[in-house]
């Protein structure tokens, strides 16, 4: 399945998503972030298993 790997780079733990829409769910965690913190969305491809296998934060 396609899947989105979004990455902070000021580090931590990746978070890996398979739709958007769940994006605003995540919106409360970023505010807390400092000003100028940038984040990488990668396109990953990942097997079902492998992603309902995640703990339920997404963390990979």
């Amino acid at each position: 399945m396609k899947a989105y790997k979004i990455t902070s780079e000021s580090g931590g733990q990746p978070l890996i998503i398979n739709d958007f829409r769940l994006l605003p769910d995540l919106i409360g965690d970023i505010e807390y972030d400092e000003v100028g913190d940038k984040y990488q969305i990668e396109v990953i491809e990942i097997s079902d298993e492998a992603f309902y296998g995640l703990p339920e934060w997404g963390g990979f």
